[in-house]
């Protein structure tokens, strides 16, 4: 076949061109036509060309390894924090950071334990200067944790390592609470006491002058272990092994004085003739070095709990207006302290589930923690609600609030759409 045009193409050709001398003819006349008959015309709209955009285009994977690498090696040689930030600053994807976040743990997983706890610290820094968040650290943690059976299999000292890099990051519960570090672990390694081996690995790393004593027993006393699923037998032995008994020493004596001021706290909250200010006077005399810690916090709270709720399931009774009058110390405590608020709504979901979830009891506290007394602001309901750190009771809690969640949701919408 030969390679010139057929007949057809070239009639479609000849037409093409007829199309366009007529356009051409109709454009001339059009244009006279304007000059000899001048008339105004419309304003021609221009669109408005859309806002460029803010946010960065999505790094690819390699690259943000390549540069994680060279970022954590640097930082072994100069140690130069401030240009590490730079660093990853420079890279801009925040949104891709859980990236970082594995790839640091992965390739720290083979080095030498210096190099492990500069990463550490980096790690905290990046978290604190905030270009690093919560939940990016989170998802990053839990890519690696996810295969950390096989991981181990390879690398025997995996847990201390691994210890080793979570350390300077949950030294500071605001930042990474140790609670949402072992809620990562997977459900067959929770079955073989990966948590108990974690968290003592964690708190010997603490006691090497990252924390001081009384700090790492704070952290301790924090761990909800039961809802962990952590056996105690286990955790005694786990602690023998890493010489930590000072934690148990400190727990026994810790637990009697908690359980006898939880008490006397109770009788002073139902105590009609009692001041709010002289119950206040009272904690800062008795527990005044720790009233700033989640431990005292999650005791206010159960104790407000038990004063003015009697009964359990649907036989419970709450006394509303005296858990609001007395809240206001809790707000006294807590206002300052955002770190501390998920705490309360951590102990008050533990107190209801112990009382078999009473029907509307959980909005009813909600409600006056957020609304009444302003306490507890939105991002920490919904925090709370996506958090699985504690995952006892947490789904009954969750389905009995369906209504306060779409309401509070409702709220904010509105207060966004005002002037």
């Amino acid at each position: 076949m030969g390679g010139g045009r057929g007949p057809a193409a070239k009639r479609g050709s000849t037409r093409e061109m007829s199309k366009e001398r007529e356009a051409a003819i109709r454009a001339v006349k059009s244009q006279t036509s304007t000059e000899a008959k001048p008339h105004p015309q419309p304003p021609v709209s221009k669109a408005t060309p859309p806002p460029p955009s803010t946010s960065n285009p999505p790094v690819d994977e390699d690259v943000i390894c390549r540069k994680t690498n060279t970022i954590v090696c640097e930082l072994a040689e100069n140690k130069d924090f401030k240009e590490a930030i730079e660093c990853v600053k420079e890279m801009k994807c925040p949104e891709q950071l859980h990236v970082f976040v594995r790839e640091l743990i992965n390739v720290m997983m083979e080095k030498n334990d210096a190099h492990r706890l500069l990463a550490s610290q980096l790690l905290r820094d990046l978290l604190k200067d905030g270009e690093l968040t919560r939940d990016k650290f989170r998802d990053g943690l839990m890519e690696i944790l996810e295969y950390a059976e096989d991981i181990e299999i390879d690398i025997p000292r995996f847990w201390d390592n691994m210890a080793q890099l979570l350390t300077h990051p949950v030294s500071d519960p605001s930042l990474i609470p140790l609670s949402l570090v072992t809620s990562l672990i997977p459900a067959p390694l929770v079955k073989k006491g990966k948590v108990g081996v974690l968290a003592t690995k964690v708190m010997k790393q603490l006691t090497a002058g990252v924390c001081a004593e009384s700090a790492v027993v704070a952290l301790w006393q924090g761990m909800r272990w039961e809802e962990l699923g952590v056996k105690y037998d286990d955790l005694r032995e786990l602690v023998a092994m890493e010489q930590l008994g000072f934690l148990l020493e400190k727990e026994a004596s810790s637990s009697s004085q908690s359980s006898s001021v939880l008490n006397e706290l109770i009788s002073r909250f139902r105590a009609s003739d009692t001041t709010n200010d002289e119950i206040f006077v009272w904690l800062e005399e008795h527990c005044g070095s720790e009233s700033r810690t989640t431990g005292f916090i999650r005791m206010l709270s159960t104790a407000l709990l038990q004063a003015f709720v009697t009964g359990c399931g649907r036989g419970a009774k709450f006394a509303a207006e005296d858990f609001q009058r007395r809240s206001v110390i809790l707000k006294k405590f807590a206002d300052s302290h955002r770190e501390l608020h998920i705490h309360i709504l951590y102990a008050i979901q533990s107190g209801v589930h112990q009382l078999e979830h009473p029907p509307e009891l959980l909005g009813r506290i909600f409600h006056i923690l957020y609304e009444d007394l302003e306490i507890i602001d939105e991002a920490t309901f919904l925090e709370w609600r996506e958090n699985k750190a504690e995952p006892i009771g947490k789904g009954n809690a969750v389905l009995s609030l369906t209504d306060f969640f779409l309401w509070l949701e409702s709220a904010n919408q509105e207060s966004d759409t005002e002037p």
